[in-house]
């Protein structure tokens, strides 16, 4: 995955390009195809606009047939939902869920741990209500429960809608060509035209929604989706104020975030109001390219809430179950190696030979905690019998993958990953973390340069970076990544409800 190169063909369009001119009935869908763009040249394997997008077209247009004639069964007829949401009361603030982010079991209850938290922290504060919501998208909405934060789950009714009245974008032919020479990717306009398409569609069932309760606020995690793009269209109509809450590293060259350099006075439709920020150089990623005649996507630094609980407390209550896995790690153990996996489709990728190797040669009173991305935890069964296929005998996988991250970092000696966040994370538990992919070199080399982090790309280098004993001081920032400081979320918090940025 090259950033840089994306970030470089992406900045070179929006130089010789105005890409702002690029619109379909008045919508500027710059976001969309830089997003197009972005995805194609990290993961060149992958043909995102392969499918017959005429025939995508007509599926889209009949999907609400479809819902209605499949999918209508109490209590999630579309009557009885917006009769509930007519009697409901207004709230200040909404907080939009996905249950795929419901991934740590505290006590029984399923927390998003990106969210949960900041609503933890809302309650704090008098007189401000609050509503979470989640769209029901598949049967993973209803697996993932009991949760810890109560979640009002939303059927989506698609309504039917006039095909796009125009069949083209905006100056969009001068610009394939320019994109094609620039990358060597070609860019179908139809593709886009279908996304527009549903934006629109999912856009009119956020509007109906929203209207009802009447929020100020609504935070959600990862605005570049089409559901989540938008929910932010249907709140700037409704002067509704967006925050997207950072749920991983966004380094400085990420291409949702960073090197917007042509963002127009009145913003983007499909862009938040607001990024709420780890800390303060993940806001200056964003700010950086940030015009100061804008006045919307501004960053501000909120920090982890859900880190900070277990920097500045005991965390959760995890259960007994958990408990008695915990300490077995402490007593049955000389050396506990947390693995945090990326989400790629080989298994090779996804646990490199080498690292294999180096469990495999590894001593029988070491334990290796293999935890999968969360997109990937129904691979669980293969990554376990690709380890076994190898010999391999120390580790666990289950219980790495279902336990909060904080509580195995807490309990661990050495971090390795490919490229995952958590190892900023782990810098706050002075667990040392060895990086073991060339994109990793690429984000982290500051870290790596300063000693914060080690990389290793054979079985050798990890045994012996392994084995190796560091002094926790040279693992303090000085300006930390991530800011755990509740004080300062909650400030940040209330500047929002008070609409004073």
């Amino acid at each position: 995955m090259d950033y840089q190169r994306a970030i470089e063909i992406i900045t070179t369009l929006e130089k010789e390009f105005d890409v702002n001119s690029l619109k379909c009935e008045g919508i500027k869908v710059w976001p969309l195809i830089r997003q197009a763009i972005w995805k194609q040249v990290c993961q060149p394997h992958n043909n995102f606009m392969s499918s017959n997008q005429r025939l995508a077209r007509v599926k889209n247009h009949l999907r609400p047939l479809k819902q209605r004639v499949f999918n209508f069964s109490p209590p999630f007829s579309e009557y009885q939902q917006n009769s509930q949401l007519r009697n409901a009361s207004p709230v200040d603030v909404v907080f939009f869920s996905r249950a795929e982010d419901h991934t740590d079991l505290i006590n029984g209850k399923l927390i998003n741990r990106h969210l949960d938290p900041i609503i933890q922290l809302i309650e704090t504060i008098p007189n401000v209500d609050y509503l979470k919501l989640e769209l029901f998208t598949n049967k993973l909405t209803s697996e993932k429960n009991p949760r810890f934060c109560q979640t009002k789950v939303l059927k989506q009714f698609l309504n039917f809608l006039k095909p796009l009245q125009s069949n083209s974008i905006q100056n969009f032919k001068g610009f394939k060509q320019m994109a094609l020479k620039a990358s060597g990717i070609e860019l179908k306009e139809e593709y886009f035209l279908n996304q527009i398409y549903l934006i629109r569609q999912y856009e009119l069932f956020y509007f109906n929604i929203l209207s009802k309760i009447n929020p100020s606020q609504l935070f959600l995690v990862c605005y570049y989706y089409l559901q989540a793009m938008a929910l932010i269209s249907a709140c700037k109509k409704l002067n509704i104020k967006t925050i997207e809450v950072q749920h991983g590293k966004q380094g400085k060259y990420h291409g949702m975030y960073t090197h917007w350099t042509q963002i127009p006075e009145d913003g983007y439709e499909f862009l938040p109001d607001y990024f709420w920020s780890w800390g303060q150089e993940s806001k200056e990623n964003i700010e950086k390219w940030h015009p100061k005649f804008c006045n919307r996507h501004q960053p501000i630094v909120g920090g982890n809430c859900w880190l900070a609980n277990w920097i500045n407390g005991e965390g959760y209550k995890l259960g007994s179950d958990v408990d008695n896995f915990i300490s077995s790690l402490n007593n049955k153990y000389r050396k506990v190696i947390l693995v945090t996996l990326q989400r790629f489709k080989k298994l090779t990728e996804i646990i490199p030979e080498f690292l294999a190797q180096a469990m495999l040669e590894s001593s029988d009173n070491w334990i290796w905690l293999v935890r999968l991305h969360p997109l990937q935890r129904n691979r669980l069964e293969e990554i376990k019998n690709y380890l076994n296929q190898f010999g391999i005998n120390n580790f666990e996988i289950e219980k790495s993958t279902s336990v909060p991250l904080y509580a195995l970092l807490k309990h661990s000696h050495n971090h390795i990953t490919c490229w995952s966040s958590v190892c900023y994370e782990a810098l706050l538990f002075q667990v040392p973390t060895i990086i073991i992919h060339s994109t990793g070199l690429q984000i982290y080399q500051q870290y790596i340069n300063e000693g914060k982090f080690s990389y290793s790309e054979t079985t050798s280098e990890v045994l012996i970076k392994l084995n190796e004993k560091l002094d926790p001081s040279s693992l303090k920032e000085e300006t930390p990544y991530i800011e755990t400081d509740l004080d300062l979320a909650k400030n940040t918090l209330n500047k929002l409800i008070t609409d004073n940025i």
